[in-house]
């Protein structure tokens, strides 16, 4: 399981500007490594693993095959995580976390703690 989610960090490692049709930004390099370093890492073995797609300015985008279509954007430029899903009565479940590294335990604590609560898990 984690070694799809390091290749497919990888592969994001190897967009250049301009991969998106001409447009889109390159990922920060080194905040893409502490994302990548924070998700094959710490990332709980009992949750899906969601599809991760790079977004056209530079950011991340993991959604998950779930009920309530959860998805999370994480802004690389100022190392946010920001959840979103439809709860079971079409309420948004909204949160946002930061992601200091692998360093700062709590907000990867924080986070999976969250993805726990709000992911079916396997």
């Amino acid at each position: 399981m984690i070694q799809r989610l390091a290749e497919k960090f990888d592969e994001l490692a190897q967009l250049k500007a301009g991969w998106l049709d001409g447009r889109g930004t390159a990922p920060d390099a080194e905040n893409l490594k502490n994302i990548a370093q924070i998700l094959t890492n710490c990332y709980p073995e009992h949750l899906p693993l969601p599809t991760i797609v790079p977004a056209p300015d530079g950011n991340l985008l993991l959604e998950w095959n779930a009920n309530g279509d959860p998805s999370m954007e994480i802004d690389l430029g100022n190392m946010t995580a920001s959840f979103h899903a439809f709860g079971p009565n079409g309420e948004d479940v909204e949160a946002k976390f930061p992601l200091r590294g692998v360093e700062d335990d709590r907000d990867v604590e924080s986070l999976f703690a969250f993805l726990s609560a709000h992911l079916p898990h396997s």
